[in-house]
């Protein structure tokens, strides 16, 4: 981080503190004791739910959700969670609520629990068939540069950031989400972007309306997907029931 970001980012430290004043907010005191925060992991209790005709989204299957639309002849995957493993868990409850082919799979943001288990959800229930995947222009470009020599430093901060290695009598949850789920052993499966958005696109797949906004906040390649008829808007990481992600201690950008 340059001297003039430094700077910044504890302005914005400072400006925040002050602003919180002398006292403490009534939503943070209800997040300070260890039953609150344990009443929290109540949020990912594991499972696959229907939130709009034809939209379900998978919860508490890994540190992120994944969101399955079904479309007149085929089916669209919002974000496909951190490992193959997960990938294929999910890809398998999805199975049991259409038969239809995938047709397409968008990805909010390129952080690991929401892009690289992409592959089992194409092996799992593309049907041999052609799969286009959509992402914001920058997007591919975040992951390979964590996917590169950075990759054992940020792996290795990462399992201290996220308390992976904590025993179940340590370990609460993770805030945003029940656990983050890598292991050493797992496997990933990040498919490229076939189509990219760079500030929004308006598109229609397997007869579902879509559209693509680009909302640059827990990373610069956000995106919003908004579903006019259905009216689901999915946002990725920008909103969670927790403290915002304003800088990740494993060294990813703020």
């Amino acid at each position: 981080m340059g001297i003039l970001h430094k700077r910044l980012f504890v302005a914005v430290c400072i400006a925040m503190l002050a602003a919180c004043g002398s006292e403490t907010p009534d939503s943070f005191k209800q997040l300070t004791t260890p039953q609150a925060l344990a009443d929290q992991s109540r949020e990912f209790a594991r499972g696959v739910e229907q939130v709009a005709p034809g939209v379900w989204i998978a919860i508490g299957f890994g540190l992120a959700n994944s969101i399955l639309i079904e479309g007149d002849d085929g089916l669209i995957v919002i974000d496909t969670m951190e490992t193959m493993e997960e990938g294929r868990v999910i890809a398998g409850e999805f199975r049991k609520l259409s038969d239809k082919p995938l047709k397409a799979i968008i990805y909010t943001h390129n952080h690991a629990d929401h892009v690289f288990g992409a592959q089992a959800f194409v092996d799992e229930l593309a049907q041999g068939q052609s799969v286009d995947v959509y992402a914001h222009s920058s997007t591919e470009h975040y992951v390979n540069r964590v996917v590169s020599e950075y990759r054992p430093i940020v792996s290795a901060r990462s399992f201290r950031m996220f308390g992976t290695k904590l025993d179940d009598a340590a370990f609460v949850n993770n805030g945003l989400g029940p656990r983050l789920s890598i292991t050493e052993q797992s496997t990933f499966g990040f498919v490229k972007p076939t189509i990219t958005v760079d500030d929004e696109l308006a598109v229609k797949i397997a007869g579902v309306d879509f559209e693509l906004v680009h909302a640059p906040g827990e990373t610069n390649d956000q995106l919003y997907i908004w579903l006019p008829k259905q009216k689901v808007l999915a946002v990725g990481d920008n909103v969670y029931k927790a403290f915002p992600n304003l800088y990740t201690i494993r060294g990813t950008p703020y």
